[in-house]
């Protein structure tokens, strides 16, 4: 039975949250505990999980996958800030000021080395994806 790649990724983020839920510190600067799921910050966390199957849904080409990466981020931090309004009882702007404006160069950058490697990648390794076109 073959599994798709979005729920392998889907499956490493839900592991990667469980590690960090029970004390390993896997999560930013070194730290660990349900308190980052329950915080202001874990709306982000628990939004990795819909970026993987955004990005996942949509990486057969290399325009798909630039799609799915602006979708995917833009519902990370939908949902991300959501849950930073209702647990902090903060203002958008605030949110926007501290949860995304910050993030948004690292994540464009990020977003342009993938869709750069990426169709090297799927090209040298086969076996990451089978199903890859250049389109």
């Amino acid at each position: 039975m073959t599994i798709h790649r979005w729920k392998k990724g889907a499956w490493s983020v839900l592991i990667y949250l469980l590690l960090g839920c029970i004390g390993i510190p896997v999560f930013a600067g070194y730290t660990a505990g349900i308190g980052h799921i329950l915080g202001p910050s874990g709306g982000f966390l628990i939004g990795y999980l819909i970026l993987v199957f955004v990005v996942g849904k949509c990486n057969q080409t290399v325009s798909r996958l630039i799609v799915g990466m602006i979708i995917g981020n833009v519902c990370l931090y939908a949902f991300g800030i959501l849950w930073f309004l209702i647990v902090s009882q903060s203002t958008i702007m605030a949110a926007l000021t501290w949860c995304v404006l910050p993030f948004i160069p690292g994540d464009v950058c990020k977003m342009v080395v993938v869709a750069i490697l990426s169709p090297i990648l799927w090209k040298s390794l086969p076996f990451l994806n089978r199903n890859f076109t250049r389109v």
